[in-house]
């Protein structure tokens, strides 16, 4: 009869250690990939957002604007937070000719508010073109990319 309760016993912890661990594990959100919706979670920077439906932040394609602690960080963050609020609803157009950055995240042409962030940011002059990666963008002749940088990496 002792054997009988310990072994119900180990089963039962077994059970309860089980179901712990599998409402601790966080499992990824779906892949998000070419053109496709999402809902703004989070703004990291003047380039990087966060979304609730992708496991991968999303990069803009071609745009640096600087990092933390460089003159113009808060600024180029403020004005994608304002443009790109969080809650919101925004478009994603997916880089084909550079999907994903050394980081993994979605390298993209992002849209809020009707406006294109990536040519917004470039022309506020809160960013400036990466041309090391025009030739790779399938953005690198879109006037706000070519006539900022690209059109000179690329001739």
């Amino acid at each position: 009869m002792n054997s009988n309760f310990l072994l119900i016993a180990v089963l039962v912890l077994i059970l309860i250690s089980s179901f712990a661990f599998i409402l601790q594990t966080e499992f990824p959100k779906t892949m998000c990939e070419d053109n496709f919706s999402a809902t703004v979670s989070r703004v990291i920077d003047g380039d990087t957002i966060v979304v609730n439906e992708c496991a991968e932040h999303l990069r803009l394609a071609l745009v640096n604007t600087p990092e933390v602690n460089q003159a113009g960080y808060q600024e180029a963050k403020d004005y994608t937070s304002s443009l790109c609020n969080v809650g919101s609803k925004i478009k994603i157009n997916q880089d084909s000719g550079q999907p994903h950055d050394y980081y993994g995240r979605i390298v993209a042409e992002i849209y809020c508010q009707n406006k294109n962030l990536n040519a917004e940011l470039v022309t506020n002059n809160l960013a400036v073109i990466e041309t090391q990666y025009c030739s790779r963008s399938e953005f690198a002749t879109e006037s706000w990319a070519w006539n900022n940088g690209c059109k000179n990496a690329l001739e």
